[in-house]
């Protein structure tokens, strides 16, 4: 029993991948951000320097003259790489003093296309357009323009940047939340292994010491869990202990009581045969108990030899078939002409196949037939008992396997409700397990048991 999952099923490493995309989003709002804030501050530093420019051809053209104003736009026209920067200095009458730029309409837009502008050659292909801006100077009207060029440049390398880093970023996080979700989750994997180990059995299993010895909350609950593993596994062996040594004490007396019955000749037969039916069933728990003591406290069969399964399931119907027909019930075998072969302790696998048939025989009320077959698989032997009684219903599947659970219907029909309890603890010993197979019609029990 495991609890190893498809990586992509797994709880850390699915939230670790969740969080480097939250993160992926977050970075990418940020740089978002970062994108438009820089070319707001772009445009408002290019609309600073026209600003700037204007000012300081103001106070020329208050010093020393429209002349000089002129001869300074010209000379800022002529110095212009590109048309980077574009002048249009007007009079009064509108015609152009100086600057590199003609074709302007009568009412200047906050940004201008190129098309209609009157530009010189060398201005760069890939200006489209210019942002304006418009001041009058005494009689003079001062239009300059910046090409949109040089902010697509600066928004251009600040892109390549931006882009580059949330890549690296990106893949960073991604590598980073996968690796913390791999070690988280290989460390709750072993941990749920642990419990199902436990659950399985072996109360011998632990988390692994490389899990408990970390001290985040992880550790803790390996440790915690090892700790519970421990007191459960001290506690069952306490119960173990307990049962065995009831069973035992109790056995002596009740055989010597049971030899004094049958040395007694004042009794009533009746009564005596009755007195001797009661302590049968007594001892046949006190053997029960003991039985299942004492495999709980195995690790593997004592005796595990090579056996034909086919064959020891024939022994055992050859048996039980004068009880069961008294019982009314017919066995049948569903069996392959040799096989399927396993190596396991003899005595427990025909405590186990007779234990089946005696519980068709003492609960399934009103069934006439009870039909065991068995298969092979790679790596198991499948046993299967199917009677046509009244079936158990879905909810009581698990419980019929707990120790002195019987269901109500079986209650006046005999049996200590050990039976299929031994027969779980026979098939756990042998690498297996026990349960019950839903069904609309009659019960089946099915044993898996390891090859060995």
């Amino acid at each position: 029993m495991t609890s190893a999952t498809r990586p992509g099923r797994r709880t850390a490493l699915r939230l670790s991948l969740q969080f480097a995309l939250l993160y992926a989003v977050l970075t990418a709002l940020v740089f978002g951000g970062a994108y438009a804030l820089t070319r707001y501050e772009t445009r408002d530093w290019v609309e600073d320097r026209m600003r700037s420019d204007a000012n300081d051809l103001a106070r020329l053209a208050q010093e020393e003259g429209p002349d000089a104003m002129a001869d300074a736009v010209a000379a800022l026209s002529d110095i212009s790489f590109e048309a980077e920067r574009v002048f249009h200095l007007s009079g009064p009458d509108g015609v152009r003093l100086a600057g590199n730029m003609d074709g302007l309409p009568r009412e200047v837009p906050r940004f201008l296309s190129t098309e209609g502008l009157t530009l010189p050659d060398e201005a760069d292909e890939e200006v489209s357009g210019y942002w304006i801006r418009q001041d009058r100077i005494g009689d003079l009207v001062l239009v300059q323009g910046t090409s949109d060029h040089v902010v697509f440049e600066i928004l251009e390398a600040l892109v390549v940047a931006l882009g580059l880093g949330f890549v690296a970023l990106l893949a960073i996080g991604t590598a980073a939340g996968v690796r913390v979700g791999r070690l988280t989750g290989d460390r709750v994997i072993a941990i749920s292994d642990a419990l199902a180990a436990a659950a399985g059995g072996d109360l011998a299993a632990r988390v692994p010491a490389r899990v408990t010895r970390c001290g985040d909350d992880l550790g803790r609950v390996a440790a915690d869990v090892n700790a519970a593993l421990v007191e459960i596994a001290d506690l069952m062996e306490v119960q173990e202990a307990v049962t065995a040594q009831v069973a035992h004490d109790l056995r002596t007396p009740m055989q010597r009581l049971r030899q004094r019955i049958e040395r007694l000749d004042s009794f009533d037969e009746d009564a005596r045969e009755a007195a001797l039916a009661e302590i049968e069933g007594i001892l046949r728990t006190f053997r029960a108990l003991l039985s299942i003591a004492e495999i709980g406290v195995r690790m593997t069969p004592d005796d595990a030899e090579p056996l034909d399964l086919g064959q020891l399931l024939r022994e055992v119907v050859e048996t039980y078939e004068p009880v069961a027909e008294d019982a009314g019930l017919a066995l049948a075998l569903d069996l392959p002409e040799t096989g399927p072969s396993l190596r396991g302790d003899r005595d427990l696998l025909v405590q186990l196949a007779a234990n089946l048939v005696e519980n068709a025989i003492t609960h399934a009320a009103g069934a006439t037939r009870l039909t065991l077959s068995a298969r092979g698989e790679r790596d198991a032997v499948v046993l299967i008992a199917r009677d046509d009684g009244p079936g158990i219903l879905t909810d009581q599947a698990e419980a019929v396997f707990r120790r002195f659970h019987r269901l109500d219907s079986s209650r006046t029909s005999g049996g200590a409700g050990l039976g299929l309890s031994l027969v779980r603890a026979i098939a756990r010993l042998h690498g297996g397990e026990a349960r019950l197979l839903p069904e609309d019609g009659g019960a089946v029990v099915e044993v898996r048991l390891g090859r060995g």
